[in-house]
């Protein structure tokens, strides 16, 4: 399907630039940045928890929330260096 479309100078020096690094036509180069864009899952947008529901995770530091799933993988992987550095091993 043709189109004609208008890019911002800064665009489109990069798709150019991009076209010519990879050896594509700016058309293939742009039809494959829409579709690595297109591929990516959307997530739903973070719940921040507040003083209400403390359980729901921690703020590690400014604008940053741990849940605790995450705290708790965080903290097996500490586990298991520490041991490694002990030497122990996984079995």
């Amino acid at each position: 399907m043709r189109l004609t479309i208008s890019l911002d100078a800064d665009l489109y020096e990069y798709v150019k630039s991009l076209a010519k690094s990879e050896g594509l036509s700016m058309s293939q180069t742009i039809n494959r940045l829409v579709r690595r864009v297109a591929e990516v899952p959307s997530y739903p947008p973070l719940q921040v928890p507040t003083a209400a529901s403390p359980w729901e995770g921690f703020k590690a530091r400014p604008g940053v929330i741990i849940h605790r799933d995450e705290a708790q993988r965080m903290e097996a992987e500490e586990d298991e260096a520490r041991l490694a550095a002990l030497g122990w091993t996984k079995k």
